[in-house]
């Protein structure tokens, strides 16, 4: 904004008064512009007139008025007509009460329009109070907008932020949820191909249990077919034993018989003697027989019962494996029951995984338009609240 000094030189160049303005002339403008009062004492021709000449155009302009009015008393009528002349010329309304001087007659007029001005005047300035309180009032409102919108704007940013960390929160969970959906079908398929393992295990150990059982029956036979032949070697030996104590006996009879012959040397007695030679070559042939097979009866034996024990010791390796067989399959079949229960478990948990990431899917998807919603309600507060400013500001701006 102009200094008052260079307002004053603007508007007496604008009007044409002589220029340049004595700094006294200055001096005391200046003092009618801040409102000071003031007493000009001058030499006669200084210029004193163009003061208060000057006075209502610089207020008028330095304070922005729609009219500025300034009344000079004087006693020299050829001044006031001379004064209204150069006023009226430069498009300054003057007027003078004294009706000797041309213009005076106008005066009247000019004092109704002075009244209905002043009238219209003290109307503005009522309406002017008026719109000054009620822009007091649209000032505190807006000043309570502006604060709310403050508000709204940073709890909008708090909000915005908020909502990006929930949506990068939902996208790693759905990474994670994907996953754990592969890693679930995984153990889906694993749990499969050990279920279809196990059956076929236990399809296995079945066919083992009833080998087991042929195996163990057949050994059952065995045993008691060897206790059989055991027994009956034992019969054999006893009668090996009554025909060796036989032979010894015909032996010694023979041997008496054959003294006896020497002695009595009778023909009958030769006969039987030739006849009891007979039988006695044929019983050693027959026993040289029966040791030749009580020999291979006794290594037959001897390699039946090796094999028995072979047989034997096999079978009770046999039944220590089956018993480990049959711990292990207890154990792989608690193992698997309580892996059974763990799966399902794992389903039931997984099911209700599903079912909370489908609401929080759903729920997230509400908050998405909602937060669709809020932008677009702040979007209109953002422009509502741009009109406003600019209407508080047209109202602010002067004119």
């Amino acid at each position: 904004m102009a200094s008052p000094r260079d307002i004053i030189l603007e508007v007496a160049k604008k009007g044409g008064f002589p220029m340049p303005l004595k700094e006294l002339q200055i001096e005391a403008l200046l003092c009618v512009i801040e409102k000071r009062d003031i007493m000009a004492i001058l030499p006669t021709g200084y210029g004193k007139s163009l003061i208060y000449q000057l006075a209502p155009l610089i207020l008028k302009d330095y304070y922005n008025l729609q009219k500025s009015v300034c009344i000079v008393l004087t006693p020299l009528n050829s001044i006031m007509q001379d004064q209204i002349i150069a006023l009226q010329k430069i498009g300054v309304q003057a007027c003078c009460v004294d009706y000797n001087c041309q213009g005076g007659q106008a005066f009247s007029q000019d004092s109704a329009q002075f009244s209905q001005d002043s009238a219209q005047f003290s109307q503005d300035s009522a309406q002017f109070s008026q719109d000054s309180a009620q822009f007091s009032q649209d000032s505190a409102q807006f000043s309570q907008d502006s604060a709310q919108f403050s508000q709204d704007s940073a709890q909008f940013s708090q909000d915005s932020a908020q909502f990006s960390q929930d949506s990068a929160q939902f996208s790693q969970d759905s990474a994670q949820f994907s996953q754990d959906s592969a890693q679930f079908s995984q153990v889906s398929a694993q749990f499969s191909q050990d279920s279809a393992q196990f059956s076929q295990d236990s399809a296995q150990f079945s066919q083992d249990s009833a080998q087991f059982s042929q195996d163990s029956a057949q050994f059952s036979q065995d045993s008691a077919q060897f206790s059989q032949d055991s027994a009956q070697f034992s019969q054999d030996s006893a009668q090996f034993s009554q025909d060796s104590a036989q032979f010894s006996q015909d032996s010694a009879q023979f041997s008496q018989d054959s003294a006896q012959f020497s002695q009595d040397s009778f023909s009958q007695d030769s006969a039987q003697f030739s006849q009891d030679s007979a039988q006695f070559s044929q019983d050693s042939a027959q026993f040289s027989q029966d040791s030749a097979q009580f020999s291979q009866d006794s290594a037959q034996f001897s390699q039946d019962s090796a094999q028995f024990s072979q047989d034997s010791a096999q079978f009770s390796q046999d039944s220590a494996q089956f018993s480990q067989d049959s711990a292990q399959f207890s154990q792989d079949s608690a193992q698997f029951s309580q892996d059974s229960a763990q799966f399902s478990q794992d389903s039931a948990q997984f099911s209700q995984d599903s079912a909370q990431f489908s609401q929080d899917s759903a729920q997230f998807s509400q908050d998405s338009a909602q937060f669709s919603q809020d932008s677009a309600q702040f979007s209109q507060d953002s422009a509502q609240f741009s009109q406003d400013s600019a209407q508080i500001t047209s109202l602010i701006t002067p004119a």
